[in-house]
């Protein structure tokens, strides 16, 4: 009874949608304005988005995490990447010591 009108857009303005030209849009992803980032930080910049998939292609083949292509704009913003792979090496660690809270009860 007290139900919502449907809403009918009639306007030419809503009806036609406005396209970026192809062109346009394909000159953007061949400029050197990409860059890729990952869960350690900025990996690379000034890459064409074709180069920045590659590199995409060969982290992840790498098992690395959070990968992402993005502006140089917005990778100015974030921390470059930390070398390595996080994992401190086995040498030089001295002997492995029982996990806190791991001792057995006196009951």
């Amino acid at each position: 009874m007290f139900g919502l009108a449907r809403i009918r857009y009639t306007g030419a303005e809503v009806q036609t949608t406005p396209t970026i030209p192809e062109r346009d849009w394909m000159s953007e992803l061949s400029e050197r304005r990409w860059a890729v980032q990952s869960e350690r930080g900025s990996e690379a910049a000034g890459l064409t988005y074709e180069e920045a998939a590659a590199l995409v292609r060969r982290l992840r083949g790498e098992r690395m995490s959070g990968l992402c292509v993005i502006t140089d704009e917005a990778a100015r913003l974030l921390p470059p990447a930390k070398q390595g792979n996080g994992k401190r090496p086995e040498e030089g660690r001295g002997p492995k010591r029982p996990r806190r809270g791991m001792r057995k009860s006196a009951t």
